[in-house]
């Protein structure tokens, strides 16, 4: 349930913060949007491949959470303020990436 509320709340904090601290216009916050989308997709395709390398779901789950905390964590340590787009769509494709994998292998237990 924990990781559930983490994965929920990210994108509209994120989005947030994106608009408050480093200053992006609508269609930077709206191509942050469609990257998550994207990684979420990509994730859940994957997860199936993730799920037999680490051997079951809760495994996976736990993995996809463990990559999401460390994702957040270094999201809070680099991004400062203005000027940091790239950076930032490739912790929101990250972000997406672990929430598909996460859902998808939620969806297996």
């Amino acid at each position: 349930a924990f990781s559930d509320g983490m994965t929920e709340s990210i994108a509209g904090v994120a989005i947030t913060f994106a608009t408050e601290v480093l200053e992006f216009s609508v269609q930077e916050s709206g191509l942050a949007i469609l990257i998550l989308l994207f990684g979420s997709i990509i994730g859940g395709a994957m997860s199936q491949t993730f799920i037999r390398r680490l051997g079951s779901p809760i495994t996976s789950a736990m993995s996809a959470s463990t990559i999401m905390i460390i994702t957040t964590t270094l999201a809070g340590l680099i991004l400062r303020g203005p000027g940091q787009q790239i950076t930032t769509y490739i912790i929101v494709f990250f972000w997406g990436l672990c929430m598909g994998w996460k859902r998808a292998g939620d969806e297996m237990m």
